[in-house]
Order: C-alpha cells, then structure tokens, then sequence
C-alpha cells in the first residue's frame, strides 16, 4: 500500500522480486469525499487480500467458510 509509508516498497524489493503493490487509489470509493479516502484505503486493501485468501483456504482446505464449525455452536 503505498501511501501507509515511503520506505515500506523499498524494503519489500530488498526481501523479494515478487513484489505486487496494491494502491487504493486504483479504486473508485463512490460517494466517499476524497478527504476520507486515507481512511477508507486500509479497508479496500484488506478486502481485496482477506477475500483472495479465503478463496484460497476453502480451495485447499475443502472447508466452505459459509460453514461455522464452533460459531454460535457451545454456550460459553
């Protein structure tokens, strides 16, 4: 993400070649006054990334995470 801090991509490029950038400005926030984008940058970035993953996790793990295996399921 580049606007969360000016070295953070030239420490990624030390650590690995495989470098992808997300930037939240490729993204149309509508109806989000653009003073209020910073705010809103962290929330598409973890979107776009916990999304990605979870499809990656029911892939592999052949669990549909629709399914709660303990949520709501015991009286704590």
């Amino acid at each position: 993400m580049p606007g969360a801090g000016r070295t953070r991509r030239a420490f990624c490029r030390k650590i690995t070649d495989h470098l992808v950038v997300i930037d939240p400005r490729d993204y149309p926030l509508n109806g989000i006054d653009d003073a209020f984008r910073w705010i809103m940058a962290p929330c598409v970035v973890s979107t776009l990334l916990v999304d990605r993953l979870a499809a990656h996790f029911e892939h592999y793990t052949g669990h549909d995470l629709n399914i709660r295996r303990y949520y709501r399921q015991f009286d704590y």
